[in-house]
């Protein structure tokens, strides 16, 4: 049972030497309202066309040339039917470019 499908809602931004400083965004309580890209998963870009079907959220305009880096959150909930005392690990698939960094908050 997914957590979070590929069409799910998310949150991106850009950082730039004022918003990639420290780590506050991977908090679970924070209010990522103020950031200027929403939409569905998944997030990136391309120039050449191979991934443009996967994005619901395009960040070409903010990244090229600009940054090597994106911030994005996607929240999920788990529901009552699955007891979180019985859940011992859980597998994280998804389709990327280069590299990622991925937390898990809450608990």
């Amino acid at each position: 049972m997914p957590l979070v499908g590929e069409n799910d809602d998310c949150t991106a931004i850009v950082p730039d030497s004022l918003t990639a400083a420290g780590t506050d965004w991977t908090a679970m309580d924070f209010d990522d309202s103020g950031w200027p890209f929403s939409g569905l998963l998944g997030v990136g870009y391309d120039t050449n066309s191979n991934y443009v079907p996967y994005f619901g959220v395009d960040v070409r305009t903010s990244m090229r040339n600009t940054s090597e880096s994106c911030y994005i959150r996607v929240p999920f909930n788990i529901n009552e039917e699955l007891d979180l005392a019985n859940i011992s690990s859980l597998k994280l698939r998804m389709r990327y470019d280069d590299g990622v960094v991925a937390y898990l908050n809450g608990g």
